[in-house]
């Protein structure tokens, strides 16, 4: 999953959270990421996107695991 920002939003001084969109499969849903010291952190689904409405599948929630897996192909 590719980090495209949308939006940001801060959290705090150091977690902002990024609107953007899973490219896992052809849906397309809308993902806010939360990211710390540029490292995404936590996935959840954006609510106001109307293709998901905050709603992710378990490829989705799973895409934190294919970007940081220390077995993942690179």
């Amino acid at each position: 999953m590719e980090i495209k920002e949308i939006g940001v939003k801060r959290v705090n001084a150091n977690v902002r959270i990024v609107r953007t969109m899973c490219d896992l499969c052809h849906c397309e849903c809308g993902v806010l990421a939360y990211v710390q010291d540029e490292k995404v952190i936590k996935i959840e689904g954006d609510p106001n996107c109307p293709i998901n409405e905050g709603h992710l599948c378990p490829k989705g929630l799973a895409a934190i695991q294919l970007l940081y897996h220390p077995d993942r192909i690179r």
